[in-house]
């Protein structure tokens, strides 16, 4: 029962504290979104899905073994929670700062599980 529980507190555990991607890149790929955008939202729910990743396990991986390791939204995003979906898929609850810009914005996210480190790329857009 504390392990389910510790898998558990892993899923919902808060988004980590860093906005700034240590030096050195492990492997990077893109990310999209779903849906791409936050219109006049502090708050936005997302789906951001690893794109060209090959998953040799056909998406076997467990929260257990996965957790967002670090992102960075800039000026204008910040990952405050986030939800193990597959091994390349996660949920994201992004908070969108009130200052701003209307337009595209990078978001990087890293990730680790039992296949090793990635790191994602996408553009979120913000119209406020």
């Amino acid at each position: 029962m504390q392990r389910a529980l510790f898998a558990i507190a892993l899923v919902v555990s808060p988004a980590c504290d860093s906005t700034a991607l240590s030096e050195g890149d492990p492997t990077a790929f893109t990310l999209a979104f779903d849906p791409q955008f936050a219109s006049g939202q502090e708050e936005v729910i997302v789906e951001a899905t690893f794109t060209g990743v090959d998953d040799p396990d056909d998406g076997s991986g467990t929260a257990a073994s996965w957790a967002v390791v670090d992102w960075d939204g800039g000026d204008a995003l910040e990952v405050r929670d986030w939800e193990f979906r597959s091994n390349f898929r996660v949920r994201l609850r992004l908070g969108v700062f009130a200052n701003a810009a209307d337009g595209g914005h990078a978001l990087t996210v890293e990730v680790r599980n039992h296949f090793g480190t990635f790191v994602g790329r996408g553009e979120f857009f913000v119209f406020q």
